[in-house]
């Protein structure tokens, strides 16, 4: 079985839909339907941080900054409720909620 691919989202639409797949997914980002089984909270987190790096110019610096240091803030969140029974993954999905925001405004701005 070829290791598993991460795709790296390439504008704000599809950043969107990674967020989604976040919210589902978190706290481990784990695939629970066996077709991605090598999905886990590293490769998710890659995805994200390698996304914003290729919006950078297009976000601004200001908003850059923000949605990794967000990010960041996030993945330290799940890592601390990998089993989803205290208030730190409630805390990540929070942060995808505002990123989600941050980017909504972003495109409108464009």
């Amino acid at each position: 079985m070829p290791r598993y691919k991460t795709y790296t989202p390439k504008n704000i639409s599809e950043l969107m839909d990674l967020l989604g797949l976040m919210m589902l997914s978190s706290p481990t980002f784990v695939d629970k339907t066996g077709y991605f089984p090598e999905r886990n909270i590293d490769t998710v987190f890659e995805a994200l941080t390698e996304s914003l790096k290729l919006m950078q110019k297009k976000l601004g610096e200001d908003r850059y900054a923000r949605l990794i240091e967000m990010s960041n803030r996030m993945r330290a969140h799940f890592e601390a409720d990998p089993e989803d029974k205290t208030d730190d993954s409630l805390k990540g999905r929070e942060l995808i909620e505002e990123m989600e925001t941050l980017l909504k405004q972003s495109a409108r701005k464009s």
